[in-house]
Parts: structure tokens; sequence; C-alpha cells
């Protein structure tokens, strides 16, 4: 029974209530249950969503830098506080 409190070699006799390694309650018989985990999404997919977001926000400023002068012409505004 390794890895049971914190690796002592007799906490197999002593009735070891979790496991220390995986922080898991501890079965007795030494019966260990494996649980899938869900598959990852294709890490493509992330890069392209990151991607095609970079470049909106990327669009976005160059779009509104150009019209901040004709913005301030109709809203009768000056640079100055």
């Amino acid at each position: 029974m390794r890895g049971k409190d914190a690796g002592s070699p007799d906490s197999g006799t002593i009735g070891a209530t979790e496991d220390a390694a995986s922080c898991r309650p501890a079965r007795r018989g030494g019966t260990v249950v494996i649980v899938k985990q869900a598959p990852r999404q294709h890490y493509n997919v992330t890069l392209a969503i990151l991607a095609v977001a970079c470049t909106a926000f990327a669009l976005m400023q160059t779009m509104v830098v150009p019209a901040l002068p004709v913005l301030q012409r109709s809203l009768h505004t000056t640079t100055t506080w």
C-alpha cells in the first residue's frame, strides 16, 4: 500500500483514510478506480479563435484612429482640457 498517509510503510494496517498522492479516499483491498477525462479540443481551434479575436481588435483600432479628427470637428471640441 504505497502512497497512503504520506508514504508510511504500515499505513495499510492502521486504516488509512486518504491517499496522500491523489487526495482521494483510500480503498481497502488495493482497488484503484481510473476515471477517464473528457478529450481536449484541438489546439488549432483555440489558436484560430484567438487569431480572429486579435485581428478584430486590430481592425477596430485602425478604424477608430483615422476617424478621431472627424469626430472632433463634428462635436466641436478641442484637444485641451
